[in-house]
């Protein structure tokens, strides 16, 4: 079948059809806006970011919700360490030695003991406390 001046109307036209029938179908795919106030999470506000630089992870409130325990990798240290931190993000510290990697930082119920685990070395737990720290296996 070869095209020819007949033909040509019917062949503009089908494919006039085919782009405006399948431009329906793209807009009838795209979401629909809605308002930001029918999007917003009630369980996320007032967000605030604590950590900056480095690699951040596994961070767990104390009981009382005063502090956060995690693991973290910046400098000076190569690997993950133990860091804890107020809830504003106030008075960042190192809890372990600095030696080995470590992971799985807790606070004890009690608020003055925590618990970590160390691939290397040993966990000696840097935590102002009268009570006596735990200290991970080797």
């Amino acid at each position: 079948m070869s095209l020819t001046t007949k033909s040509l109307p019917f062949w503009f036209f089908f494919v006039f059809l085919l782009i405006a029938v399948s431009s329906l179908l793209v807009k009838a795919q795209a979401p629909i806006p809605s308002s930001v106030e029918e999007n917003r999470e009630p369980h996320l506000q007032n967000l605030k970011q604590l950590t900056f630089g480095g690699q951040n992870a596994e961070a767990y409130f104390s009981y009382d919700g005063a502090k956060i325990i995690f693991q973290s990798t910046r400098p000076p240290y190569q690997c993950d360490q133990i860091f804890s931190m107020n809830v504003d993000g106030s008075d960042v510290k190192l809890l372990n030695s600095g030696k080995g990697r470590t992971t799985c930082g807790f606070f004890f119920p009690d608020g003055r003991r925590i618990e970590a685990r160390v691939t290397s070395g040993r966990f000696i737990p840097r935590m102002k406390s009268s009570a006596p720290m735990l200290t991970a296996p080797d």
